[in-house]
């Protein structure tokens, strides 16, 4: 039995390295990924390595509003809140992101990840409001895990929101949304992972594919308890 064992994990591994291997391939100029099982990086460059400085489909008003015109203002709103690219963490509480255009990743969607916008450290608690606009070709099909820092991602286009709302926006069918592990506590859904229950998603249209599970549900976790209970 441990033999069979063995030889199944080894056979699992090599098919894995396969499946990198063959992903690399499409995918020029791109530093070969560690390709252990328990320690693993998808082939996937993240988009916020791409957009490293504020565009100019990213525009902030006087009040600290936001307004999107572009995907690649989509993408620095993931540093703004996160904390990345030299942003201070922002969590937007009492204000207003709001889309003005339909947002296309094009042909390069493929090839790059859209990180979670907010985590558990740095949580979105504004309003985003998509204004009935559509968002076209975006792809997270990506889940990191540092053996070192044990650091996982709630995973959704919002990773992570508190007392936030997200509006009148649709996920087309070319977007796909996904990771590749599931993780205990952690949570998965095409729209936002993790809400609390202050939190509110209405009017959003979702024709995405779960890049794992068809028909995955448009928040992973809604929190469901009162106002003095403490979040995770």
């Amino acid at each position: 039995m441990a033999l069979l064992l063995l030889t199944s994990s080894a056979f699992a591994q090599k098919a894995f390295e396969k499946q990198c291997e063959y992903a690399l391939s499409l995918l020029p100029n791109v530093p070969k990924p560690c390709l252990s099982i328990t320690n693993r990086v998808d082939p996937y460059p993240l988009w916020t390595d791409v957009i490293v400085s504020q565009p100019e489909g990213y525009v902030v008003d006087a009040e600290g509003n936001v307004e999107i015109s572009s995907s690649d203002g989509l993408i620095w709103l993931i540093s703004a809140v996160n904390g990345l690219n030299g942003c201070e963490p922002n969590d937007f509480d009492g204000r207003t992101v709001r889309l003005t255009n339909d947002i296309d990743f094009g042909a390069e969607g493929r090839l790059y990840c859209f990180s979670p916008i907010g985590t558990r450290e740095t949580p979105f608690l504004g309003t985003f409001d998509g204004d009935g606009h559509r968002i076209h070709r975006l792809e997270q099909h990506y889940s990191r895990f540092d053996t070192l820092n044990n650091y996982y991602f709630d995973m959704g286009v919002f990773g992570y929101i508190r007392h936030a709302t997200i509006k009148n926006v649709t996920l087309d069918s070319t977007c796909q949304i996904g990771s590749t592990c599931d993780y205990p506590g952690y949570y998965r859904g095409n729209l936002v992972g993790f809400a609390d229950s202050l939190s509110l998603v209405d009017n959003i249209f979702n024709r995405s594919r779960d890049a794992h599970h068809y028909g995955s549900s448009m928040v992973g976790m809604k929190w469901q308890t009162g106002l003095h209970k403490e979040l995770p």
